[in-house]
């Protein structure tokens, strides 16, 4: 009877080793699977800081657009300013023509200004 309970508890030993290699395969498997998740992880990190330096970047882009779209409004004003300058003169010219010339010098100014 002691032999009978010695191999049964020799085959318990061997059901217990099965177990608790089947147990540590599953360990290593889980193993893998959290280092493939750290792995991950790390890659979204990647990710988002690239994601960080390229909104970074557009905001950059954004605001140089926005500086020349400033200048672009001051050479315009400027603009406007010399041809509010230039029909000034045109009209101050015609006033001298029309007092100091004949009236055909007049009509050639006056087409002109309203061409």
């Amino acid at each position: 009877e002691t032999m009978i309970v010695a191999l049964e508890t020799v085959i318990v030993a061997r059901e217990t080793m099965i177990v608790a290699r089947e147990t540590v395969i599953v360990a290593m498997g889980t193993v893998i699977v959290a280092m493939e998740t750290m792995i991950v992880a790390l890659e979204t990190v990647i990710v988002a800081r690239e994601t960080m330096i390229v909104a970074r970047e557009t905001m950059i882009v954004a605001l140089e657009t926005v500086i020349v779209a400033r200048e672009t409004m001051i050479v315009a004003r400027e603009t406007v300013i010399v041809a509010m300058g230039t029909v000034i003169v045109a009209m101050v010219t015609a006033i001298f023509y029309h007092r100091n010339s004949d009236m055909e010098t007049v009509r050639i100014i006056r087409e002109t200004l309203e061409d």
